[in-house]
């Protein structure tokens, strides 16, 4: 997916867009100007500063206004679009006056054209090829790219211009399991093989070697996204598109080589074909969907097909960020960026001075939580809880240890019994591993903000899913306990099964309407609490479980749980620097 930028002319041909692939990292430049022109800043190789321009045909090119345009764009900067000027400089046969003008610009300003003498474009009426489409730079990227014309008008009539760094390869993606094409059955004979409790009763970090051996199972059955992807293809692009493209192709180049006005007349006949064919395509594939949405239709999916057609993201991205008078560019600073935000978030000094002595005066008296663990929630786990837990889970992004929730699903019972045996240990000894408190948080851009200021992200924590598997089984227990025991207010609605907002939503009309009926006023307050997960105060919550009676394994592993928690923050595929999380609870845990 993409973001897009525009500058919109107000007569229906013309105007000016730069479309930008949704991992690269990127932020627009306010430009001052009544020019057709748009421009970015991407993070790349090193940080470009980007700008398409149209001149339209009949306007005259003022050089004040290219230079005031130049003047706005941050160096080192490429300009490129179609800019009706013909000058031999570019590979046009003729000279006009913007030809001269640009000619004059581009030497007046030290800067150079990439072009190489080739077509850009085919006039659609007389089937004549010019050069329009110029591509000016700073020197200093002159010898860092390559520049070519497409050899496929692909359906317009200006031929595409491909810009290529010589000297980096393709951005990198973090590689993801296929699941759908895993080799299930191999994999479980290898889990039935490698994966038994034995093995781990001499080893120093038995979840380390679990998941090492795991991982290495995984490896040998499950493939991979590739590191750098290919083009998605597009799900209503079938045979008949294929065929028509390729017409329009052959008629083209047939075109190319003998220029009559059959072969013209020809061209223009298939490459209309081709573009109903294809539009066509989109509205069969679209009628399909649509009618075979029913009631069982899960939401992602109606939702996730609504989102494309619209052109929305799919993914939310990162951009450049603001640091004081700086802008910071390269993945590596805006994560550290991103990462010092979010463990401020989680910080004592976001408490007020008042709250800060009540706590400093309440921590002072440590809480007891001993207990010869004969309750029936400091019991030792069953398989059955095991299995239980795992199919409520959610197939969710894996945390830093890579292991998905697919691959626990389909462990064969030996393998779980082993897996059962760790987490046993860790529940009574309240030890957990060090990658269970690590947590890689991405970054969500908070919808109608600016996105150049990290306050306006929301960090998303992915932690483990063998973690998260026994948390849910300590959270089933836990409420369980709270609600036999009836410790829980009856007006409760967030986080109990059975109940959800709409019982609030019910009730307050039930209060309206009642004050109608009474002809009375009805006053309602709602609180909105801010960083509710980054500041929730750790002491406190040990406090009321303490205060509720609960000793033993339980209160012992949910404070090792939330004690020396760390992350860093990725973005893309980049790692920050490692930050402790002071206050609070990760967002994306299971809810303890």
């Amino acid at each position: 997916m993409f973001s897009t930028f525009s500058k919109v002319d107000e007569r229906a041909a013309g105007g000016s867009s730069i479309f930008v692939k949704d991992n690269v990292i990127h932020s627009t430049v306010q430009l001052t100007t009544d020019l057709q022109a748009v421009a970015i800043r991407l993070s790349l190789d090193k940080t470009i500063t980007l700008c398409s321009i149209y001149i339209p045909p009949n306007s005259i090119i003022d050089k004040a206004k290219l230079k005031n345009l130049t003047d706005q764009l941050p160096s080192p900067f490429i300009l490129m679009g179609d800019f009706n000027a013909h000058n031999p400089l570019w590979g046009s046969k003729t000279h006009n006056a913007k030809g001269k003008i640009i000619e004059d610009f581009v030497s007046q300003e030290g800067l150079c054209i990439f072009n190489d003498g080739s077509n850009t474009y085919l006039h659609p009426g007389n089937g004549s090829y010019s050069s329009i489409d110029i591509t000016i730079c700073d020197p200093s990227l002159l010898l860092d790219y390559s520049w070519r014309v497409h050899d496929d008008l692909c359906g317009s009539d200006h031929f595409p211009i491909v810009l290529e760094h010589l000297f980096t390869s393709a951005q990198q993606r973090v590689p993801r399991w296929k699941l759908d094409k895993a080799d299930w059955s191999l994999f479980e004979n290898l889990c039935q093989a490698e994966l038994q409790s034995k093995m781990f009763e001499t080893v120093q970090d038995p979840i380390l070697t679990f998941n090492t051996v795991l991982t290495s199972i995984a490896d040998r059955t499950i493939p991979k996204t590739s590191a750098n992807p290919k083009h998605p293809s597009k799900p209503w692009f079938d045979d008949a598109c294929d065929q028509a493209i390729g017409d329009r192709k052959k008629s083209e180049r047939r075109f190319n080589q003998q220029p009559t006005t059959e072969n013209l007349s020809n061209f223009r006949i298939f490459r209309a074909k081709a573009r109903r064919t294809c539009r066509q395509a989109r509205r069969t594939s679209w009628k399909k969907f649509v009618s075979g949405i029913t009631s069982r239709t899960p939401m992602t999916k109606v939702w996730n097909m609504v989102n494309k057609i619209k052109g929305k993201n799919s993914k939310a991205t990162v951009k450049h960020l603001k640091d004081g008078n700086d802008l910071l560019t390269s993945e590596k600073d805006i994560a550290n960026k991103l990462g010092e935000t979010f463990a401020k978030s989680s910080s004592c000094n976001n408490y007020r001075e008042d709250f800060k002595k009540v706590k400093k005066q309440k921590e002072k008296i440590k809480l007891n939580f001993k207990s010869k663990n004969g309750e029936n929630y400091n019991k030792l786990f069953s398989l059955e809880e095991l299995k239980t837990s795992l199919s409520k889970a959610h197939d969710t992004a894996c945390g830093p240890d890579n292991i998905h929730y697919q691959l626990l699903k389909h462990l064969p019972d030996s393998s779980l019994e082993a897996l059962l045996q760790l987490m046993n240990n860790i529940w009574e000894s309240g030890d957990l591993p060090s990658i269970w408190k690590l947590a890689t948080v991405v970054p969500i851009p908070k919808p109608s903000k600016d996105h150049t200021d990290p306050i306006n992200y929301r960090p998303i924590a992915l932690t483990s899913c063998v973690c998260k598997t026994l948390e849910r089984m300590v959270n089933d227990r836990l409420v369980w306990f709270l609600e036999s025991n009836g410790l829980l207010a009856n007006i409760q609605c967030g986080f109990r099964q059975g109940r959800s907002t709409l019982d609030h939503l019910v009730r307050f009309e039930s209060f309206v309407r009642n004050g109608f009926a009474k002809n009375e006023h009805v006053v309602s307050v709602f609180f909105d609490l801010e960083k509710a997960y980054d500041t929730a105060w750790k002491y406190g919550i040990l406090k009321d479980l303490f205060d509720m009676g609960l000793k033993g394994n339980m209160p012992n592993f949910i404070s090792n749980f939330l004690s020396n928690r760390q992350f860093n923050v990725r973005v893309n595929s980049t790692m920050s620097d490692l930050y402790d999380q002071e206050m609070g609870v990760p967002q994306g845990k299971a809810k303890i």
